[in-house]
């Protein structure tokens, strides 16, 4: 299927929801977690879809996939 443009991708869509999700939750967790757990896990999130719209622009198959790997491992990490 081809889209318009990344924020049209299902995937993106859902990835952007969990974004905004974790932003929520982030926010109640202790103040002495601001500059540690709270911004890794805003970063990861975020390098998630960041990394779908890196995909969605790559030409190569082999490259989409590698851009899409590293969002897998985004994924895990958050």
């Amino acid at each position: 299927m081809f889209y318009k443009n990344f924020y049209d991708m299902p995937v993106w869509q859902t990835g952007a929801k969990m974004v905004e999700e974790i932003y929520l939750i982030s926010k109640n967790f202790p103040t002495e977690e601001k500059y540690a757990l709270t911004s890794q896990l805003r970063r990861s999130a975020n390098s998630i879809i960041a990394n779908f719209a890196e995909s969605y622009g790559r030409y190569f198959y082999k490259d989409k996939i590698r851009v899409l790997y590293i969002a897998r491992a985004e994924a895990e990490e958050t």
